[in-house]
């Protein structure tokens, strides 16, 4: 029995827990526009012809604090687009996974860009861009929109390409790809990079066999080598886009408490103001609700000695502001 073959990107700004939501276009964007999604970091606009990202720089030493309040902020854009790929009808979407509030959106005076009850979704998918590929976007709980290609038997896996415009794809020794931009600053850990890629099959039985796989790169456009595969079972690729800007939530809040932790650990108390806090899979509220809970939700946050992970992050939070303070171990 012949079995379609997935392939699998990852889009993601850091290893913290967030929620993604994919908002579909209805007429409050340019046409192009399919869908938009806030990531830790910045940004992905799922497209017809590709996707566009962007990510938020860190404040220089001449940058005021409170830019992002203002309404300024500093980044970088850049677009991949599909490699002699068709375009993606915005009719062809279907969604699934979808959040239970609803997004209004008056973006000027004109009542043609507005757009009401827009129910967002965890997971949109579309045929295409490349007969016999199959197209999908999901969020994950880790602040990240996972995009993955499902090639039917019969297509050829190498049609799968795209081409980058505003960054530069590089190789790497260990097996990335680093997407360069001028303005990208290694000492300010602002970078931008898909990880090593790694391919697999799971068998009929469970078995998990790796496939020997690596990025090709001709100037601006990049596919993917693949070795030896079992053409009747799917192949996943699942490499990473790893922006490197800095720690936060997809969602507006502030930290108003902290203290050390045990093993020297750090606890950090936050208050919330937005669904969109990183959590992990333990926690006691991994969510917010927009309408059902109150204006703010405190939110715990355990971070291992060298704050480079969580260990442990949830929100707290009633029917009314919560802010959390005096934080003691």
């Amino acid at each position: 029995m012949m079995r379609a073959l997935p392939i699998f990107f990852l889009l993601i700004t850091a290893s913290l827990h967030g929620q993604v939501r994919f908002v579909p276009n209805e007429g409050q964007w340019p046409t192009h526009v399919h869908h938009r999604a806030e990531v830790r970091g910045g940004g992905v606009q799922v497209e017809e012809r590709g996707w566009t990202c962007w990510q938020w720089a860190p404040p220089g030493p001449d940058q005021p604090a409170d830019t992002r309040h203002a309404g300024r902020r500093q980044g970088i854009l850049w677009t991949a687009s599909f490699v002699n790929g068709t375009p993606v009808l915005r009719t062809d979407w279907s969604a699934s996974e979808t959040a239970e509030d609803r997004i209004h959106h008056y973006l000027s005076d004109n009542p043609t860009q507005w757009a009401e009850n827009l129910q967002a979704a965890g997971r949109v998918e579309a045929e295409g861009p490349w007969p016999g590929v199959q197209l999908r976007w999901r969020g994950t709980r880790r602040g990240q929109a996972k995009f993955e290609f499902t090639v039917s038997p019969g297509t050829n896996p190498d049609v799968v390409q795209w081409r980058y415009q505003g960054v530069t794809p590089e190789t790497t020794p260990e097996g990335h790809l680093t997407l360069r931009h001028n303005l990208h600053d290694t000492a300010a850990e602002f970078t931008a990079r898909l990880e090593r890629p790694l391919a697999y099959q799971l068998l009929e039985d469970g078995t998990f066999v790796t496939v020997p796989c690596h990025y090709e790169v001709q100037g601006q456009e990049v596919r993917f080598a693949v070795g030896e595969y079992n053409p009747e079972l799917p192949l996943i690729l699942d490499p990473e886009i790893a922006f490197s800007t800095f720690a936060g939530s997809t969602g507006d809040n502030f930290g108003t408490t902290a203290s050390n932790g045990p093993n020297e650990s750090l606890i950090g108390g936050t208050v919330a103001f937005a669904p969109g806090y990183p959590t992990t899979a333990d926690a006691i509220q991994a969510a917010m609700g927009v309408f059902s809970d109150g204006v703010s939700h405190a939110a715990l946050t355990i971070f291992n000695p060298d704050g480079s992970a969580l260990l442990y992050s949830t929100y707290l939070g009633g029917s009314h502001a919560d802010i959390p303070h005096s934080i003691a171990y």
